[in-house]
């Protein structure tokens, strides 16, 4: 992906699948400074936001954490904290 990042360079990124690879494909995109959006993969029990089980940390001041059945599946990459986390 990035060889073809580089040649080409896109105006967004989509992607979806596990966190991981989501995770490298936003860092990739903000380093790259292209738009991301992912779709993030979670366990969505109530649909409604109240059992927390899609609940996922964002970087908004106003919001600490964002629920997939409500506020997405599909969120901006860095909406998500998880990206922000440096293991590399």
């Amino acid at each position: 992906m990035k060889k073809h990042i580089t040649k080409t360079q896109p105006d967004m990124i989509c992607a979806c699948g596990p966190m991981e690879m989501l995770k490298t494909i936003g860092k990739l995109a903000k380093s790259s400074n292209i738009a991301c959006q992912v779709s993030i993969e979670t366990v969505m029990a109530c649909g409604m936001g109240a059992c927390l089980g899609c609940a996922v940390e964002s970087t908004k001041t106003d919001q600490a954490y964002l629920h997939a059945c409500v506020n997405g599946p599909v969120f901006n990459a860095n909406e998500l904290k998880f990206y922000d986390e440096s293991p590399f």
